[in-house]
């Protein structure tokens, strides 16, 4: 036990700049959590990395450090990464080197607190985001697969979405990023290839201030196939960088948009 204690000590907490006490009991908590591990003969390695994710040996200038539990060569239980100053935590497991089992996270940057889990590398079922105050943000859906077929906006987040006049990705000067995204990831289906389905999707949804699509509507349902309309939301899904909508006051703000998909053999 004193040979695990000692590890937790090399993190180097005094290196760390804590801005409340908050965060340094979460810290406190999380590596305690990590005696379970010893129980079971595995062993416990902190490792310290730089902004571009490389390994360091100098500690003092890292920017974030890791409490990795393992068997054998391989991840095996809990890892802990923790940024420099402390801004952001995430808890995660694995299994023979696998990302496997619950997940966790908080970042004081995004104002945000992640949850969910992972399944065989994937993420799986149900993932919820939340303010840290508590107040929920959205939820996500993962199917088997590990595609994301949903993400729904709180009620209080739907009651704050703006309707614009003007929704294209012209007007907001995201179309040539957008067009890229469905260049590299749009695909068209089998199903449709064999069936020779063509059409143009409509879909309306929430932008969120964080640039995330949420609530995805079909809005021209019967004109076109579910087949294609499904991959257009999948692929709309994916995309994380919408250009949020700004107020008189520069805040982002929640708004609506409409967005077509076309779906022609060349």
């Amino acid at each position: 036990m004193e040979k695990f204690v000692d590890s937790c000590l090399s993190i180097k907490l005094k290196y760390l700049t804590y801005q409340n006490s908050h965060m340094r009991t979460l810290i406190a908590l999380l590596l305690l959590s990590l005696f379970a591990s010893k129980i079971y003969s595995q062993s416990i390695d902190t490792l310290y990395f730089n902004e571009k994710g490389n390994q360091i040996s100098n500690s003092k200038v890292f920017s974030y450090f890791e409490v990795q539990t393992k068997k054998g060569r391989k991840l095996h239980g809990q890892l802990i990464r923790v940024k420099r100053d402390s801004s952001e935590i995430e808890k995660l497991h694995y299994k023979r080197g696998e990302l496997d089992g619950p997940y966790w996270s908080i970042s004081k940057t995004k104002g945000i607190t992640t949850q969910g889990k992972y399944l065989n590398a994937l993420k799986s079922g149900i993932w919820t985001t939340a303010f840290l105050s508590g107040e929920q943000y959205y939820v996500e859906k993962y199917n088997d697969e590990g595609i994301l077929t949903e993400r729904t906006a709180s009620d209080n987040e739907v009651r704050n979405t703006l309707e614009l006049k003007e929704t294209t990705p012209e007007y907001f000067n995201d179309s040539d990023s957008w067009n890229q995204h469905l260049m590299k990831n749009l695909r068209y289906p089998r199903e449709a290839t064999r069936a020779g389905y063509e059409g143009v999707v409509v879909h309306k949804f929430i932008v969120l201030k964080n640039g995330l699509p949420a609530n995805v509507k079909w809005l021209n349902e019967g004109e076109v196939a579910e087949v294609l309309a499904d991959e257009a939301k999948r692929v709309m899904l994916l995309y994380s960088t919408f250009q949020p909508y700004y107020d008189s006051k520069g805040a982002a703000v929640n708004h609506y948009r409409v967005l077509t998909t076309t779906f022609k053999f060349k």
